[in-house]
């Protein structure tokens, strides 16, 4: 047995219309007439074109959202990054024309006081940092009994001055208002 084609033996065409000359379509096989196998195979392939055309159009579409998304994503994200990063340079330049507002405690040499409090050295901290330092003492041990007259209280080691002090802490109101119109 012979299997039948799926397609004629012409070249495709773009969809005819009405002002397609004569000689310009595609030649049928059977004696310049169209046969039944013919048009069925057309209209498929017809079918199949029109198809594809929709499906690449729905493809670019949805490319299309996909990039503008990712457009406004990465320019919110940029403008939260120039945010950041002006606002380190602003704090930097702060920190270092005001050394008394960073806390000598700070892992991070540019990193104003947020909560600025007096230690009964006298010198000023940051809460969270200088709280960490005599959990610190604590824990290793270095902080001893409360001194002349037997008192209860811990006395832990200055982190400025290394002499004897007691863990009171008082907010340091100048300096947070300093703090907050640098």
């Amino acid at each position: 047995r012979q299997r039948k084609k799926c397609r004629p033996n012409f070249p495709s065409y773009p969809e005819e219309s009405s002002n397609t000359l004569e000689h310009e379509k595609p030649k049928a096989r059977s004696g310049g007439k169209y046969s039944l196998e013919d048009a069925d195979v057309g209209a498929v392939h017809s079918d199949r074109t029109k198809r594809q055309s929709r499906l690449h159009v729905e493809t670019n579409a949805h490319l299309q959202a996909l990039t503008t998304d990712l457009l406004y994503s990465l320019k919110a994200e940029h403008a939260k990054l120039l945010e950041d990063v002006t606002q380190e340079i602003l704090v930097r330049k702060v920190a270092s024309q005001n050394s008394h507002f960073v806390c000598p405690l700070s892992p991070h040499p540019f990193t104003l006081i947020k909560d600025p409090v007096v230690a009964a050295d006298g010198h000023t901290y940051d809460r969270q940092n200088i709280e960490k330092w005599f959990q610190e003492q604590e824990m290793a041990g270095h902080c001893g009994g409360g001194g002349k007259g037997g008192g209860s209280q811990l006395k832990f080691k200055s982190p400025k001055t290394g002499q004897q002090i007691a863990r009171t802490l008082t907010v340091n109101l100048l300096a947070k208002e300093g703090i907050s119109a640098a």
